[in-house]
């Protein structure tokens, strides 16, 4: 099984306190440390609305605060995020990668864009809780 993790929403768990500039609210994200013990001997791919220009600092904030490296990052070029998420997994994800995926995400519209596309895809409380139960 290969996760395609959300960023916004569902790995960060403040996602709601908004500062400027950004780089200063990446610094004070905060993660769902749970969610990556829940993780943690699983491949993972982060797969997020957030723009490209943020994707470096961003993946060194989370490895600083959480020691988690991912498998691969997919940063957003500018399309909406069920768009990018769609397309990317599509023409790049299902291309790279062999196996079965299961996407934790927050947003309704990127659950259903990669569903279409043989992708499990469920929230974070229903990870949670399909852990917890199987």
């Amino acid at each position: 099984m290969i996760y395609l993790l959300d960023l916004n929403f569902t790995l960060i768990t403040n996602s709601d306190q908004k500062r400027k500039p950004f780089r200063e609210q990446i610094k004070t994200e905060t993660y769902d440390l749970e969610l990556l013990d829940l993780l943690k001997n699983e491949k993972v791919i982060l797969l997020t609305a957030r723009p490209q220009v943020h994707k470096d600092f961003t993946l060194q904030n989370i490895k600083e605060k959480t020691g988690r490296v991912f498998m691969d990052a997919y940063f957003n070029w500018g399309s909406f995020p069920h768009v990018f998420k769609e397309k990317v997994f599509v023409e790049e994800i299902s291309i790279k990668y062999n196996g079965e995926f299961t996407a934790i995400e927050s947003n309704p519209k990127s659950r259903k864009a990669l569903s279409m596309h043989g992708v499990y895809a469920i929230t974070k409380e229903e990870f949670k809780i399909e852990k917890f139960i199987l």
